[in-house]
């Protein structure tokens, strides 16, 4: 694996990390507030949980076309 292709594939693999936390956090406030409260749960910016989630999707997709891309031009090692 060159060295360019290895730093994209790590940079992909880093944010799909970060989305991965940011839904775990997600999804731990919305839990917390579904069991304390009874009107519509936001997140902490104010935003529809739909629409938080709908970011959360749009993020996953383009992440996992990115990663295809890094591992379709990476050398396979085997």
């Amino acid at each position: 694996m060159g060295g360019h292709g290895a730093v994209e594939v790590a940079k992909t693999v880093i944010e799909v990390a970060d989305v991965a936390w940011k839904a775990m956090e997600f999804t731990q406030h919305h839990h917390l507030h579904e069991n304390h409260q009874h009107e519509p749960v936001t997140d902490t910016k104010n935003k529809p949980v739909d629409e938080e989630l709908e970011s959360l999707r749009s993020e996953n997709k383009r992440l996992r076309n990115l990663l295809e891309q890094n591992l379709k031009t990476t050398p396979k090692s085997s």
